[in-house]
């Protein structure tokens, strides 16, 4: 049975475009071991950037990768709210409750759309939630209009791991 909410995720022969994010994501999937890493994608609105997330969801789908679509216009703000829903959502997904204990799978997806809304949860995002992550195996897409804040660009672990992927607006040449 395929959910109404999973229909969002299903490749789109209408996709055009964006050949290069999406080279970088297969490049991604196909990775024998990656670090985990973050990916700032960025642009003012209308520049596709949930279409081209719905594609690397689709993508990643295909591959059996484990995935989770957030988006931060319906997420908590407060971090204990923030990780009940997290848990909810991931329950079935990912083990980032710590109500299991399943070992993490050897490759997975975790998308935040609409990221300036979670800007209060930001710091805490970046300093205890996701340094939980495993050292291997991840991909963190945070999409958003501003791109990340500067604390990211310059953080001991983050630094090193955050590709910054702005979208340019479409040209006819």
């Amino acid at each position: 049975m395929t959910w109404l909410a999973d229909t969002a995720f299903e490749e789109s022969e209408r996709f055009v475009g964006r050949t290069s994010e999406l080279q970088q994501f297969q490049a991604w999937l196909h990775d024998s071991r990656p670090l985990t890493q973050l990916w700032d994608v960025h642009g003012i609105a209308g520049m596709g950037k949930s279409t081209l997330l719905w594609q690397w969801m689709a993508n990643a789908r295909r591959q059996q990768v484990p995935s989770v679509w957030m988006d931060g216009r319906s997420c908590p703000k407060q971090p204990v709210q923030f990780l009940d829903h997290l848990f909810d959502i991931t329950e079935n997904v990912l083990p980032i409750s710590p109500r299991k204990k399943n070992s993490w799978p050897e490759r997975f997806l975790w998308v935040i759309d609409n990221f300036d809304d979670l800007e209060s949860l930001e710091a805490w995002l970046r300093e205890d939630l996701i340094a939980r992550l495993p050292e291997q195996g991840g991909l963190l897409v945070f999409a958003s209009r501003r791109g990340l804040s500067a604390h990211w660009h310059v953080h001991p672990i983050w630094a090193s791991r955050l590709r910054k992927l702005p979208l340019k607006p479409w040209t006819l040449y």
